[in-house]
């Protein structure tokens, strides 16, 4: 809010405190899930690993089956890695360069707003001070 006189409605405070507390739920059930994520991949790691020593793809559970399962995914293509592939192609580097100009420039941009939640931070003295 700029710095005139202009005073935030009730409806507006509400909505603050609902979405502050929303956001701190959010934080909470995030890290819980991070841990159990964490958790389970320890596990996934143990059940991969025996499910490999026993030569197997699939195990049978109690409400259905477990299964070793792998994808394969492309990267990103790079900047670099395109104008090398283009330039095999055409043998010039001014016509590459001008492709690659023109592949960037028509790149689509898409744009978001939202609110961001920015803590204060407490100043480095009075951290040094509570660590002395």
């Amino acid at each position: 809010m700029s710095e005139s006189n202009k005073i935030p409605s009730d409806k507006l405070i509400t909505s603050i405190k609902h979405w502050v507390q929303i956001d701190d739920k959010i934080r909470k059930l995030k890290n819980e899930l991070k841990e159990l994520n964490d958790e389970k991949k320890n596990h996934e790691e143990i059940v991969l690993a025996e499910l490999s020593n026993m030569d197997e793809q699939v195990i049978n559970i109690s409400d259905g089956k477990l299964r070793k399962n792998v994808t394969k995914t492309q990267s990103a293509l790079k900047k670099d890695e395109i104008q090398k592939t283009i330039f095999d192609f055409t043998k010039d580097e001014q016509k590459t360069f001008n492709i690659i100009e023109k592949i960037m420039a028509t790149r689509r941009v898409t744009e978001k707003v939202n609110l961001k939640r920015v803590k204060n931070r407490e100043s480095v003295i009075k951290k040094v001070d509570k660590e002395i």
